[in-house]
């Protein structure tokens, strides 16, 4: 009998250290942090999408990256490619998100075509006129996640000097300004007027959102303001005005800064 009750006692404590022996304490299993390459979104957009084909004329191309969320992706490298090739120049080839998750450069037209060239047209979401259309893609790089990723596309048409370029939102102020000295230096002030900008109708601008092109950006409530760059290049000017109904135009000049 004490034997059968001592078998049953040691019985008892090994399945009571089987238990503990196979209980797993529960623990919480760390989501995956960080936004997905994946869901990256690219959006590119030419303003003015309709330019003169006269070497000097430009258009703004903005580029925005955003996440599944919708939120924008800082540190994204971008390459920009003009289709056809070489019809054009663009300011820089490669840009990189901002903290917005936006990055710019500036597309300048290609020298007008001959006088005698026959003209082709170019049809749009606009009025179909004679001129060519360019092609200016985005493509993410630097991340194997963006291998598969396809390019995004905007247009710009580029219309010969002779031909009358259609009217633009007519609800959009006018951005317009003017720099002195037309050839500054290193470190020297530069003067931007953009009191030649105009509202429509009877509003009022109320906002100058000036980008100098060297990662620097200021909003004023007057058109004047002064910038100097410390490093002599190529930089890209764009002013944004917005007027009292929050409608904006948008403006794009290129200077050199000489050392």
């Amino acid at each position: 009998m004490d034997n059968r009750f001592a078998t049953r006692l040691t019985l008892a404590a090994v399945l009571a250290l089987a238990s503990v022996s196979c209980t797993v304490s529960s623990s919480d299993v760390p989501g995956i942090g960080g936004p997905s390459e994946f869901a990256l979104s690219l959006q590119i957009i030419a303003s003015p999408d309709s330019i003169r084909q006269d070497g000097v004329s430009g258009s703004l191309i903005a580029v925005t990256a955003r996440d599944a969320q919708g939120k924008g992706v800082p540190n994204v490298v971008i390459r920009l490619d003009i289709l056809p090739v070489d019809y054009g120049t663009l300011s820089i080839a490669t840009i990189v998100t901002g903290s917005d998750g936006r990055a710019q450069a500036t597309y300048t037209s290609p020298p007008r075509p001959p006088i005698n060239s026959p003209l082709g047209t170019c049809s749009s979401s606009g009025p179909t006129l004679p001129g060519s259309c360019v092609n200016i893609s985005a493509t993410p790089i630097g991340s194997t996640f963006y291998g598969e990723f396809a390019s995004q596309v905007t247009q710009i048409h580029l219309v010969p000097p002779s031909v009358i370029l259609p009217p633009g939102d007519a609800t959009a102020p006018s951005a317009s300004f003017t720099f002195t000295p037309l050839s500054p230096k290193v470190a020297g002030l530069v003067l931007f007027n953009a009191s030649s900008s105009q509202p429509v109708s009877v509003r009022t601008i109320v906002r100058y959102i000036w980008n100098w092109g060297d990662g620097e950006t200021v909003t004023r409530t007057n058109p004047f303001e002064d910038h100097d760059y410390p490093i002599a290049g190529f930089y890209s000017v764009v002013l944004e005005v917005v007027d009292d109904a929050g409608v904006s135009g948008t403006t794009v000049r290129n200077i050199t800064v000489q050392p």
